[in-house]
């Protein structure tokens, strides 16, 4: 059952024990036998692998079993106090297990000085925070607009660090001293957005749904709130920001390289208009639903996954066009159903 170590063939360890041991005191710990060879004789040893936690709490046994002599006396009692001391180290062991991870994973830096997750969840924090206190000041109350922050904190990322040539480290400075002035000017939820024009897109997708979200920003409270927050924050001028967050939408629930691949044995202008109607009823059902909670990053992902199913299987069910011409009513109806539902 011993193994010979490759590096000091004098060293010897048992490597079939199971793992790991049950000490006397009844907790746990991974113990191998082993035993070193020196001018013949064998020198017996055990190898301990713990946590310097443990190590620690191994002193305090240590302490109190062999160096008290009242130990007998009080035996329940000093048993219960270890255990008690052993569960709340394991806790803290746990706990800079935890810690010791993140660090080292935020410690690998990308070319802006944090990863993805790091950076939305800085941005949508602060840009939560700035909301409520700028609500209170503005209405004397805030609402939840944690979900809301996420958002544009992953379209600040996306369309600002990640599309954007400009340099991340410098982007990323001018958007804390950006957040930093806001904390000190007022931002007032009670007048209306202008967005300088009536909007329109050569997208079938944004110009339908930017055409509802225009119609909202000023009419409904928190698209009201949201935009007011997101055109704020924004690099150009309000119909610029506003157009591009609708390109952003569209981008995440149809992605330009999948969608461009679809139905590619179809003569291409049944293909084209195909796609225009798939897209539009995506916007159409995306108005039919609404609410702010469409732009959720969680319920983006859902109609992403749920739009690219349905896609696809049409696509595989319908190899020709004049297949799919036979259903093609029923085909829009299950799309609409399909997205709306959700939100049910």
């Amino acid at each position: 059952d011993f193994w010979q170590c490759r590096r000091d063939d004098k060293v010897y360890l048992n490597m079939k024990m199971p793992q790991p041991q049950t000490q006397r005191n009844g907790f746990t710990i991974y113990r191998i036998d082993g035993y070193y060879m020196l001018n013949a004789e064998r020198i017996n040893f055990e190898l301990q692998v713990k946590s310097m936690v443990h190590d620690f709490w191994s002193e305090i046994e240590h302490e109190v079993v062999y160096k008290n002599p009242e130990y007998v006396v009080n035996d329940q009692f000093y048993r219960q106090m270890l255990g008690a001391i052993r569960e709340n180290l394991d806790v803290v062991d746990k706990q800079l297990e935890i810690m010791y991870t993140e660090i080292s994973y935020e410690s690998q830096n990308t070319r802006i000085g944090m990863d993805e997750k790091s950076f939305k969840v800085f941005i949508s924090s602060s840009v939560n925070e700035l909301v409520n206190a700028k609500m209170k000041g503005s209405l004397g109350f805030a609402t939840d607009f944690k979900k809301c922050s996420a958002t544009i904190a992953h379209y600040i990322y996306l369309n600002d660090f990640i599309n954007n040539r400009a340099d991340p480290g410098q982007k990323l400075l001018d958007y804390i001293q950006m957040l930093d002035y806001y904390n000190d000017v007022q931002i007032d939820f009670t007048n209306e957005l202008d967005l300088g024009g009536s909007y329109e897109s050569s997208d079938p997708f944004c110009d339908i749904l930017g055409k509802y979200l225009a119609s909202q920003i000023n009419t409904n409270f928190i698209w009201h709130v949201f935009f007011v927050i997101l055109l704020q924050l924004g690099q150009g001028t309000n119909m610029e920001d506003f157009d591009s967050f609708v390109h952003f939408i569209r981008t995440l629930l149809i992605q330009p390289g999948w969608f461009a691949a679809r139905f590619a044995g179809y003569p291409e202008p049944q293909k084209t208009n195909l796609k225009k109607k798939l897209v539009e009823i995506l916007a159409e059902a995306l108005i039919e639903i609404g609410g702010i909670e469409i732009v959720y990053e969680d319920r983006l992902l859902t109609i992403m996954k749920e739009f690219r199913s349905f896609v696809e299987k049409v696509e595989k069910d319908n190899p020709e066009y004049a297949d799919l011409k036979k259903v093609m009513r029923r085909m829009e109806k299950g799309l609409y159903h399909n997205i709306t539902i959700l939100f049910r």
